[in-house]
């Protein structure tokens, strides 16, 4: 079922988005929705797809119009001529009971769509479950992608640029981190700082099981209360967890030179990018950092098989982006996060011309 623009409007979310779908099937524990934000000629959107135990479908379908357009920007800074899209899903009493069964229906549902929405896994889907719904529906994509260890690389890239114009040396070793999140990408960039010879490292998780797991992988690391991640005296704080760590409150109580991280969302709005850059702390756009894992798939949907060398080539494309707009935020004094959107809203603009 469509959504009326008009029962969007008034949402702060909602940037005139393209098509918004309700998906439901009842039986099986089927409810949420899939947002595309814009369209590039007959370029498809791409998006993921999430299933979350959302508290309304409002809250559903704001999330996804938020990821929908971060999508769309975090293609146009990687390089890449596909438009955003987000399927945000609720977590439902009949959601683990007919888990399969519901899939399936939602497979189905995007199939409907007509190759408009390509799609594959975010937080709450598994690789399980894109292999069900890759038996219902062509356009799915992910399988056999280690999309959050290209992400990873990204962000290990993108902090070494940073560090590079904070301290004049990307020395890895000559700093320290606080990482929010072990999960797919928050975990292989801990490795990739250990690898560098980073030694004092602070983590959390809000899964015990995964942060002690990690230390025992690596026992001098420190362990770290999730409320208090944020607060430690260090160099660089990378989030990789959910949304919205960073907001005026979270902020005052940052002691760090650098954030950068691979979670979606990492402001609670754009006026914070402008706290963070009032108090000197340099952040890295997490719709420009994170899109190593975007780009991996899109590798894999362009030539049937991803190809990592193929891939390290297009995560050039995330480093020249981000260091242009170091510059750039310097040039102007204006936060990094401003020039970034600037940026992508210049060639969103054209899009949405051309589609006129």
């Amino acid at each position: 079922m469509i959504v009326a623009k008009q029962d969007m409007a008034g949402l702060p979310e909602y940037d005139n988005h393209r098509l918004v779908v309700k998906v439901e099937d009842e039986s099986v524990g089927l409810k949420g929705f899939i947002a595309i934000h814009c369209a590039n000629g007959a370029y498809p959107a791409l998006g993921a797809t999430r299933l979350w135990n959302y508290h309304s479908e409002e809250e559903a379908l704001r999330d996804a119009l938020r990821l929908s357009k971060l999508m769309t920007y975090k293609s146009v800074l990687a390089g890449l001529p596909y438009t955003g899209a987000k399927a945000a899903l609720i977590f439902g009493p009949k959601t683990q009971l007919h888990r399969e069964a519901m899939f399936r229906a939602y497979a189905k549902k995007v199939n409907e769509l007509k190759g408009q929405f390509i799609t594959g896994t975010d937080v709450g889907v598994s690789n399980k479950d894109l292999d069900v719904m890759c038996e219902e529906s062509s356009y799915m994509i992910g399988g056999g992608v280690d999309s959050g260890y290209f992400t990873a690389m990204a962000v290990f890239d993108g902090i070494k640029r940073a560090l590079k114009v904070v301290y004049g040396t990307d020395d890895i070793s000559h700093h320290s981190f606080a990482i929010q999140g072990l999960g797919k990408t928050g975990y292989p960039l801990l490795k990739f700082l250990v690898k560098a010879g980073a030694e004092k490292i602070y983590v959390t998780d809000v899964n015990p099981r995964k942060a002690w797991f990690a230390k025992l992988r690596f026992p001098y690391i420190k362990l770290v209360n999730a409320v208090e991640i944020h607060c430690q005296p260090v160099d660089v704080f990378c989030p990789c967890a959910m949304s919205h760590s960073i907001n005026a409150d979270s902020v005052s109580q940052l002691q760090c030179k650098v954030v950068a991280g691979s979670a979606n969302n990492q402001l609670d709005r754009a006026e914070t990018g402008a706290l963070l850059f009032q108090k000197g702390i340099l952040y890295a756009p997490d719709f420009v950092l994170n899109a190593g894992g975007l780009i991996s798939v899109v590798d894999q949907y362009e030539n049937s098989k991803h190809s990592e060398a193929r891939v390290l080539e297009k995560l050039k494309k995330v480093g020249e982006s981000l260091s242009t707009i170091f510059e750039t935020s310097r040039r102007e004094n204006k936060a990094p996060n401003a020039v970034a959107t600037e940026i992508a809203d210049k060639v969103i603009a054209n899009y949405v011309q051309a589609d006129n």
